[in-house]
């Protein structure tokens, strides 16, 4: 600010494209204000929606699938080349949830893996697990 003058002072050392500077700046700003919330308000929800998504989806992560054979009394009851999927995370094998208290930073997510995890969330069973005070923020960004 420039004492009473109601004027503001941006210096940018170094840039090149004044005439572009002069046009951002001229612009319409927009201020967005974002509701944070801490890990241990909403890591239950994220259990929940993990849980839910494991009835329809098979995850896997980036290593090969995890199979496990049968053995034992049970390969004497079906076929020798049976396999039993293992159920795995479907929400927690794309997005990782931080385990440090009291900061706002919920998970981490790959770029590639944000549009599924996006999906998740946009799913009526899905929204129907999540706190309306909460389901407005659940979209990741990248």
């Amino acid at each position: 600010m420039l004492g009473d003058t109601g004027r503001i002072l941006v210096e940018l050392p170094g840039a090149k494209d004044v005439d572009r500077i002069k046009k951002l700046l001229q612009g319409t700003a927009q201020l967005e204000f974002w509701e944070t919330y801490k890990i241990d308000e909403v890591y239950q929800y994220f259990g929940s929606i993990n849980e839910e998504l494991k009835k329809t989806e098979i995850s896997t992560t980036d290593a090969a699938v995890t199979e496990v054979k049968k053995t034992g009394i049970d390969s004497l009851l079906t076929d020798k080349n049976d396999t039993l999927k293992t159920q795995v995370n479907p929400l927690f094998d794309k997005f990782q949830m931080q385990t440090q208290q009291g900061i706002s930073v919920v998970g981490y997510a790959k770029v590639k893996d944000t549009a599924v995890i996006n999906s998740y969330f946009k799913r009526n069973n899905i929204k129907a697990l999540i706190p309306n005070s909460i389901a407005k923020v659940t979209t990741l960004h990248s």
